[in-house]
């Protein structure tokens, strides 16, 4: 299932993931044809979904 977030009027559509001993996050902004994807070899405490966070924060004040 995709999920949606906004950060200062920009769109980013994804999908996170989690199997045993891994964790990704698959991101896609439309409007800047920019693509995300975070690959972690470990589930403790869901690395790349805060890696995610910190770059999409990150290129929303770059690009503002």
């Amino acid at each position: 299932c995709l999920e949606t977030v906004k950060y200062k009027n920009e769109r980013w559509i994804g999908h996170p993931g989690t199997i045993s001993g891994y964790n990704t996050q698959v991101w896609y902004n439309p409007e800047r044809k920019i693509s995300l994807v975070i690959h972690s070899n470990t589930e403790a405490g869901l690395p790349a979904q805060a890696l995610l966070i910190a770059y999409i924060i990150f290129l929303g004040d770059l690009f503002n």
